[in-house]
């Protein structure tokens, strides 16, 4: 898979639109829909969000929206932001892989507590300690989430298992969450799956790319990836 568009993450903190003294976020930049990607545990060193999958989607369907990535710890960078901006209607999408999942749905829980809607919520194979799944946070219109079968890759100890599956079973992998509005499974089962954030991200990147125009795909008929 050709993978384009790199550049450091460190780049969304310089792209800052500029905030008044009060927090308040002013010009152009504030009207554009704002879209957070937020990386896993291991992002820093593998970079399935911070090289390939945020990078590719700010340069590709993403221009024309405000387009921004922190890691797992994160949180409070994007609810400071998000909430900063004077634009009230602003349409926000936050899209968290493994252990950026859980912090997508706690910055959208702190969000609604300042009564910043969330539009769209996306969790690519989300993980948590102990594997507890959230409810649906009050504010997030819609949550979408690609998870990986664990019980279709191969185990952990079997020679095929891969290192990201093996961190994702220890670290407690969501998988089918009850309170999301729309489940999907990826559709590959090899020893890497869960680092493939990128593929996942095509599960429902049509949708995140809509976001600011009031559209929302509701449907997925078979696009779940096939084995390879």
């Amino acid at each position: 898979m050709r993978r384009t568009g790199w550049r450091k993450a460190g780049m969304a903190e310089r792209e800052m639109a500029s905030i008044h003294p009060n927090g308040a976020q002013t010009g152009t930049e504030c009207v554009k829909p704002l879209i957070w990607f937020v990386g896993g545990f291991c992002d820093i060193l593998t970079g399935p969000i911070s090289k390939w999958t945020y990078p590719a989607y700010r340069d590709g369907e993403g221009r024309g929206q405000d387009v921004r990535f922190v890691s797992h710890d994160g949180q409070a960078e994007i609810v400071k932001f998000s909430h900063a901006c004077d634009g009230r209607d602003r349409k926000i999408a936050v899209v968290g892989h493994s252990w950026g999942g859980k912090t997508a749905v706690g910055a959208c829980r702190q969000l609604a507590r300042l009564k910043r809607d969330i539009a769209l919520l996306v969790t690519l194979d989300p993980v948590a300690r102990l594997g507890a799944r959230p409810d649906k946070p009050e504010n997030v219109g819609k949550w979408v989430n690609i998870y990986v079968n664990y019980s279709k890759v191969p185990p952990n100890g079997h020679p095929e298992a891969g290192f990201a599956n093996m961190v994702a079973r220890w670290g407690g992998a969501w998988e089918y969450c009850a309170a999301a509005d729309e489940n999907h499974e990826y559709g590959y089962y090899g020893g890497d799956a869960h680092a493939r954030a990128w593929e996942m991200f095509d599960l429902v990147k049509r949708d995140v790319a809509r976001i600011g125009k009031d559209v929302l795909l509701s449907a997925y008929p078979n696009r779940a990836i096939a084995s390879s």
